[in-house]
């Protein structure tokens, strides 16, 4: 039977309204934000019109202060920030003009705030972009748009300096029109972008793992002529005008841009344009996009030159193990005959040059005794340095193949320690004492090193790493 202690909404309701309601306020002193919300909720609940006038004000002051807010204030800021966008869609339900009023108040502090914020991760702006896309739900369930929604819209793309708004134009495009996004190519290029600040740096973000700073960058504010190209690409897009979308383009050629071109293309009707645009990517350069191949199925299928497409999904799958292209490819066959083809893909992976690629794929397709195979069979050429993936693939076959398991993560121990990843020298330690447990369960060694022999050849290379061996203890 369930705790009654344990706190989920059940137990809480059993409270009753009022020791609720009594609890709230206890938590809300000294908490500005919760008093705060507590306050919005209560006008929410009196009248749209009340709660349409607290996030205004709520809005002006988060406008009006020139505070910096530190990475100590950024946590509350967040949470206050986010909830006042919450508000506004919830809003929506009742008043949808004022609620789109707001919401283009709420985007257009974008600029100032990450300005004047320690925004590490991205978190902020992301809360932006999520009303970005709120607007576009508030517009598609409008009954009527109102009469300012284009010069709103407009105002929004012309200070689009952080990418706030990226996929805004697109996602109203059907609500516009044709008529919409025609009025507003015309506005965007009679009042262009607005400059960028002079002497403005941008904005400073790290990217952190396991508490390591991996890279720091600064991102500049765009400048008006990017703005207004990114939004001349969605507008193209919004009017299904590839011809235009390709004009815009500096290099049609490139990759990546190739490979954007040819999907338009396809979802036109222009599929034979479209794979003569991939099939040029072999000729360009030897490093493709990852959806090419898909592309080119689509294309093919679109065609109808199903056979081609049929062979090009077993070369795609020799050439990199894609588990998609696999099944798409098997489902396509007589029957019995998927069974032959999926056992030669099997074994096709068993000697794929990559031995990590092939262990992803056999244990995620999943065939666990051909994973175990691969890895009695070739351990030593599994790269140990993608230790997340290599201890998940471990746990997948410790359970039925601990010979297997042993030796995966031997692979993780023994990386760790041969490139002197002194950050995870504990972790390697708690993994040799989790490798001890399991190298019990090994029936046959098949002619590897058992636990003992392993642990001599560590202590051998690396007996003077006393932080990894405390932790193995």
């Amino acid at each position: 039977m369930p705790s009654k202690s344990a706190l989920n909404l059940t137990n809480l309701e059993a409270l009753g309204a009022t020791r609720l309601a009594e609890l709230l306020l206890d938590v809300a002193t000294g908490d500005a934000n919760t008093k705060r919300r507590l306050r919005m909720e209560l006008a929410g609940d009196e009248s749209p019109s009340k709660l349409s006038v607290a996030i205004r004000k709520r809005l002006s002051a988060i406008g009006g202060t020139e505070r910096y807010i530190g990475w100590r204030a950024l946590k509350p800021f967040m949470a206050d920030l986010d909830a006042q966008r919450e508000f506004i869609v919830r809003l929506a339900e009742f008043d949808t003009p004022d609620a789109l009023e707001l919401a283009w108040q709420f985007l257009g502090l974008c600029t100032t705030v990450l300005e004047r914020t320690t925004d590490p991760s991205g978190d902020v702006l992301a809360i932006f972009q999520r009303m970005a896309s709120d607007i576009g739900g508030m517009a598609t369930a409008a009954t009527t748009l109102p009469k300012t929604f284009i010069a709103d819209l407009h105002e929004a793309i012309r200070v689009n300096v952080y990418g706030q708004s990226d996929g805004l134009i697109l996602s109203v495009a059907d609500t516009i029109g044709h008529d919409g996004l025609t009025h507003l190519d015309a506005s965007l290029h009679a009042s262009p972008p607005l400059a960028s600040s002079k002497g403005h740096p941008g904005r400073r973000v790290s990217r952190w793992v396991r508490g390591r700073t991996l890279e720091t960058e600064t991102i500049a504010r765009r400048r008006p002529k990017d703005i207004l190209w990114l939004a001349d690409v969605e507008i193209a897009d919004g009017l299904g005008d590839v011809d235009r979308y390709i004009g815009l383009q500096s290099d049609p050629a490139a990759p990546a841009v190739a490979a954007a071109i040819a999907e338009r293309l396809i979802g036109v009707g222009r599929a034979e344009e479209a794979l003569k645009r991939i099939d040029q990517l072999a000729n360009r350069d030897r490093t493709f996009p990852e959806n090419s191949p898909y592309l080119r199925l689509c294309a093919l299928e679109a065609l109808g030159r199903d056979e081609e497409a049929q062979a090009f999904r077993w070369q795609v799958f020799t050439q990199i193990l894609d588990s998609a292209i696999l099944r798409d490819y098997l489902k396509r066959l007589p029957d019995f005959d998927d069974v032959e083809a999926e056992e030669r893909a099997m074994n096709w992976a068993l000697c794929f040059p990559d031995a990590l690629s092939a262990l992803r794929f056999l244990t995620a397709w999943p065939a666990p005794a051909a994973a175990a195979s691969l890895v009695i069979a070739r351990a030593d050429e599994i790269d140990g340095g993608n230790i997340a993936e290599l201890q998940s693939a471990a746990d997948k076959l410790a359970p039925r193949y601990p010979l297997a398991g042993v030796l995966v993560l031997r692979r993780v121990v023994e990386h760790i320690l041969a490139n002197q990843l002194t950050g995870d020298y504990e972790a390697a330690g708690h993994l040799l004492a989790d490798l001890g447990r399991l190298s019990a369960r090994v029936p046959d060694w098949q002619g590897k090193a058992d636990d003992a022999r392993f642990n001599q050849g560590l202590w051998a290379r690396y007996g003077s790493v006393s932080a990894f061996w405390r932790a193995a203890v």
